[in-house]
């Protein structure tokens, strides 16, 4: 969508350079805007779903690793607490 809304953009300029009014190349423009700004932001939200993936998959490998090295399968749940702490 980003790539069909810059070329739109490019043809919009080259007509515009060639003498086209801008009162017929502005829906052209508009358009072009928009896939830019949509394109851009279906990237951005396949990023961010990316990340997620993995940070929601980080719990069950961190548990496999230490099932492996012969720790126990749970952490402790007082990590920021001191010893004898009450």
């Amino acid at each position: 969508m980003v790539l069909l809304g810059l070329v739109i953009g490019a043809v919009s300029l080259v007509l515009g350079a060639q003498g086209w009014e801008l009162v017929r190349l502005w829906l052209y423009l508009l358009g072009s805007a928009m896939l830019v700004l949509v394109g851009t932001q279906l990237i951005l939200s396949w990023i961010v779903i990316q990340v997620l993936e993995e940070l929601s998959r980080r719990p069950d490998m961190a548990s496999d690793d230490l099932q492996a090295a012969g720790a126990p399968a749970t952490a402790p749940t007082n990590l920021g607490a001191t010893e004898g702490a009450v």
